[in-house]
């Protein structure tokens, strides 16, 4: 497992915006993004994850191949990296 994850969120898609859709999502397993991500490029937004979150997370994602996720009551989509 990886030591330490980036994690990109992009603009959700349109379909993300439905109630359906969010109570079928799994929930996102690490921190807030909130606090961690950063401005990227564009409309994207990056930031990391280390030690035993970033391990979580990447499993996680491993199952997750939309990376739309709930957050709250919001959907949002968080693309996760392993760091080498």
């Amino acid at each position: 497992m990886p030591a330490t994850v980036v994690v990109y969120e992009l603009p959700a898609d349109e379909r993300s915006d439905t109630a359906e859709l969010s109570a079928s999502l799994p929930r996102w397993p690490g921190p807030d993004p909130q606090s961690f991500l950063r401005p990227g490029d564009g409309t994207m937004r990056r930031g990391e994850i280390d030690g035993d979150t970033a391990a979580s997370v990447y499993t996680a994602a491993l199952s997750n191949p939309d990376a739309l996720w709930r957050v709250g009551d919001r959907v949002v989509r968080l693309v996760v990296d392993p760091v080498p």
